[in-house]
């Protein structure tokens, strides 16, 4: 059931920006779609490594920008928020309200660790200084034997230095700042399921992993069945065989982070003055940093907040996506912020649902082909566009072959795809050429083997460019990458799960209910 309300104009992004770009696509777009010159560029940082930035520029200024991060934020903003110890020393002097923590060296002694947090009162969180996306937090550590497995859980995977901090209860709410007021909200649960007393959990999880493949900036962050996930389930007593009593929710995770599978809600309209109050002061804390996404533990009763930690890279797919409530468009608000002489254009501008091709951009800078590539101009004449609908035994490299230099000449926008049918989007300023490439396929049925054509109007997202659209084919060389490794993963959990279920029905076959009731098999 619906329960969320997305922005017409994003409603869906390119495939190749939904990987870890979404915030970087959506602020791009909007600035391109307003009339300023975008660029991309691929930096070097040293020998061998190198960043990947875009640039916006009006007649009046140019601004720089790495993902959601703006370049009113500056290095030493950036540096203060990417070490938690050191922006917890910055929150504290300036009185905002956080748990207590206390940071170690990488390999200091566990004894030493423990003498150091003994005033703590259980559960803690263990993470690195330096961490990112939930990776790596371990949360509800109630003992001191769990403590211990914990940090030595961290520490074999951090550089530098860990966290200890006292776990606050309450709602994880990420809090969107800029300037001087809180723009945006969303409260982050963990991945869960709710039963309906048929399903298993494994079922109810790929449904909710369907789900996600429908939310653009959930899609390539499924809920993964891992050994975490068997643990938690085996504190409920349960399996993920296992069948829960219709309406029973269960939290498959301790972690909220989208990327662990959590799920993010609006809470814009939820988030009390006081607890605005605090995510601003946070954000005046630290020097320089003009916007950032801000976690806060809030407090229901009384209306209060705590600060967990600053991002000055804060992913906005959530406050845009979200699987509950109404989206927030955070990129027009940025837009504003750093070209406010665009705001009275906007809106002249948004003649067309239009969205540039990503694909070759990233092909092109990650492959070092370019250093530099700039995005041609947002049209602004309106596009007609007919969806055409081929039924027949098509072959469509045949068609599309036929109808190429067409789509070349005429400058033609829109895509030829498989699915039941043979699917061409063509679109153009000028529909009489439409008109003229669907005379020619008409004229030409008995060639192409076509038994009927469908033409309807289309008045959905356009992406400018013409390509051939099938599960790879769409995918340029990063997204193929990150194809096969989901597989490789897909592929060692399916591996996983098929050694678990050997062991169960070894244990059944070597059981002596298996043994006793051998003759009663035979005679079946």
């Amino acid at each position: 059931m619906k329960t969320y309300t997305w922005l017409p104009h994003i409603i869906d992004i390119p495939q190749e920006a939904k990987r870890n770009r979404t915030s970087l696509y959506t602020i791009a777009l909007e600035g391109w779609r307003r009339g300023l010159t975008l660029k991309f560029h691929n930096i070097k940082t040293n020998p061998n490594a190198s960043k990947f930035v875009y640039s916006l520029s009006s007649k009046e200024r140019v601004h720089f920008f790495q993902e959601s991060c703006g370049d009113m934020v500056t290095e030493e903003a950036r540096e203060i928020c990417d070490n938690k110890q050191l922006t917890q020393e910055y929150l504290q002097k300036a009185e905002i309200p956080t748990p207590l923590s206390v940071s170690f060296i990488k390999n200091e002694n566990v004894k030493t660790i423990l003498n150091s947090i003994s005033d703590m009162v259980y559960p803690l969180v263990v993470k690195p200084i330096d961490g990112s996306g939930g990776k790596g937090v371990k949360t509800n550590i109630n003992s001191e034997l769990e403590l211990i497995e914990a940090i030595n859980q961290v520490r074999s995977k951090v550089s530098e230095k860990i966290i200890i901090q006292e776990q606050v209860h309450g709602d994880e709410v990420r809090i969107y700042v800029l300037g001087n007021e809180v723009i945006a909200a969303v409260k982050r649960v963990p991945a869960n399921v709710v039963g309906d007393g048929v399903k298993t959990i494994n079922e109810l999880i790929k449904e909710k992993n369907d789900l996600r493949k429908k939310t653009p900036h959930l899609y390539y962050r499924a809920i993964v069945i891992d050994k975490a996930m068997h643990n938690k389930l085996k504190d409920y007593g349960l399996t993920v065989d296992s069948v829960l009593p219709e309406g029973k929710r269960i939290y498959l995770n301790t972690i909220s982070n989208v990327s662990a599978g959590g799920e993010p809600i609006d809470f814009t309209d939820q988030i009390t003055e006081k607890q605005k109050r605090i995510a601003i002061r946070a954000n005046q804390a630290i020097p320089g940093l003009a916007h950032s996404g801000i976690d806060m533990i809030v407090n229901d009763t009384d209306g209060t907040g705590i600060i967990l930690e600053l991002n000055t890279r804060p992913g906005i797919g959530s406050h845009l996506y979200p699987i509950e409530g109404k989206a927030v468009d955070v990129p027009r608000k940025i837009i504003d912020y750093y070209f406010p002489e665009t705001i009275t254009v906007r809106e002249k501008k948004f003649k067309g649902n239009y969205y540039f091709d990503f694909q070759t951009v990233l092909n092109s800078l990650n492959n070092g082909y370019l250093e530099e590539i700039e995005i041609s101009p947002c049209p602004e004449k309106e596009y007609s566009a007919k969806l055409i609908k081929l039924i027949g035994e098509i072959d469509i490299i045949n068609i599309y072959s036929a109808l190429k230099k067409i789509i070349l000449r005429e400058g033609i926008n829109g895509y030829i795809e498989r699915e039941k049918s043979i699917n061409i989007l063509l679109a153009h300023y000028n529909e009489k050429v439409i008109e003229g490439i669907i005379d020619y396929i008409n004229e030409r049925q008995h060639n192409f083997f076509i038994k009927e054509i469908q033409i309807t109007e289309y008045r959905g997202p356009l992406q400018l460019g013409f390509k051939i659209k099938d599960d790879y084919q769409h995918l340029g060389i990063v997204e193929l990458e990150h194809k096969f490794k989901e597989n490789e993963k897909f592929l060692k959990g399916n591996t996983q799960e098929i050694k678990r279920i050997e062991k169960k029905l070894m244990r059944i076959k070597t059981s002596t209910s298996w043994k006793i009731t051998k003759i009663i098999r035979k005679i079946k």
